[in-house]
């Protein structure tokens, strides 16, 4: 894997530059379980009001909080009052992303004059969402012959069969613990398990006994081996939601903004870790273990006396709400020229996936 290059040196070189396009990927906030595995506790599932999946009010701060940062980085982008014309908000049909736009929206633009009615402190602002159908992007389960055959083509390379060939036994033991029958003891599932447990402690609930820290030690490394093995698989990540298509889509939306064609200043996909990784693995930056809730990676369209550059950067909610500096490693600078940003992005987009999908083509948004 090609390694994280971060930015030692100062940032000075973006002073006397300015952001003309800021697009962001973040994943949704802290949620309940997004499925819970057959020995799950039902007095546990109870704990859960609102179900499996849904944001709670912990994700709901963290995104808030996002929203709030956001707009002291870039407050020169972003006027008093929400204008459609400035920002644009993407969600996934999920309603955990579509909770987590919103709340990002509330920290982004606190409501000021008229649009501070009631006693509210928040103001509606539209957010939009892609069908499940047809959502190439952010998270979809459109029909991709394509990327089914992607994951045939990785299933048998050397790498992935050494990798089931190593851990298959305890993959069958996590999944029978957990209650799962034989012919669902797969990598997946304990992915399912893992995310149980992750709930659980960040909300004071017990994990059972078996889920020792040495076990839950390679139940980490098994699925950060596996996520990186899946979302940096070139046949994967171009079709993938998260990857070419979603990088195509940031693409033009840099060239329009140069040309005049969108007015937008900043676009935020609200989206899942199965977005973010992905979106990671297409540009050689590294995937797995899951990125953390509320994390976001941004990518800016700058601008000096020079022209114009591409700058990315991570936020790592585990870290705090700084973003981190990263280099993108095909450009190898992190004031990425456009040209060459251009350059080498070229084969790591899908500008028409649902053709690339064999499904007629379909305009999104």
């Amino acid at each position: 894997m090609v390694g994280l290059l971060l930015v030692v040196a100062s940032l000075g070189a973006l002073v006397s530059s300015t952001p003309v396009l800021v697009q962001q990927v973040c994943r949704h906030g802290d949620r309940a379980p997004y499925a819970y595995y057959p020995n799950y506790p039902q007095e546990q599932r109870d704990m859960w009001p609102q179900g499996a999946g849904a944001l709670t009010p912990l994700g709901m701060q963290q995104t808030y909080d996002n929203g709030v940062a956001f707009r002291e980085r870039y407050p020169h982008l972003l006027s008093d009052i929400f204008q459609s014309n400035q920002t644009k908000v993407v969600s996934s049909h999920i309603d955990r992303t579509i909770q987590t736009a919103d709340a990002t929206l509330a920290g982004l633009y606190p409501p000021v004059g008229a649009f501070n009615f009631a006693g509210l402190g928040w103001q509606a602002i539209p957010v939009h969402t892609i069908s499940k159908n047809i959502d190439y992007y952010i998270h979809g389960d459109p029909d991709c012959p394509a990327l089914d055959a992607a994951y045939e083509e990785l299933y048998v390379t050397p790498r992935y069969a050494n990798f089931i060939g190593t851990n298959q036994n305890f993959i069958y033991a996590i999944c029978a613990l957990a209650g799962y029958p034989p012919e669902q003891w797969n990598v997946s599932n304990v992915g399912v398990v893992q995310n149980c447990f992750v709930c659980n402690e960040a909300h004071n609930l017990s994990i059972p006994d078996w889920a020792t820290p040495e076990v839950r030690t390679r139940m980490w490394n098994v699925l950060a081996e596996w996520q990186h093995l899946t979302y940096t698989y070139p046949g994967v990540t171009k079709y993938y939601t998260g990857g070419g298509p979603l990088l195509s889509l940031m693409v033009n939306n840099i060239l329009d903004k140069i040309s005049g064609d969108i007015t937008q200043d900043y676009i935020l996909y609200s989206g899942h870790d199965i977005t973010l990784m992905p979106f990671a693995g297409n540009l050689g930056l590294p995937v797995g273990p899951v990125p953390a809730y509320a994390s976001c990676y941004t990518m800016e369209l700058n601008q000096n006396d020079s022209g114009y550059f591409v700058n990315m950067y991570f936020k790592n909610t585990t870290l705090g709400m700084d973003q981190i500096p990263m280099t993108i490693p095909a450009c190898g600078l992190f004031d990425c020229p456009l040209s060459k940003f251009l350059n080498v992005t070229q084969s790591l987009i899908t500008p028409f996936i649902a053709a690339a999908c064999n499904n007629p083509e379909q305009k999104p948004f």
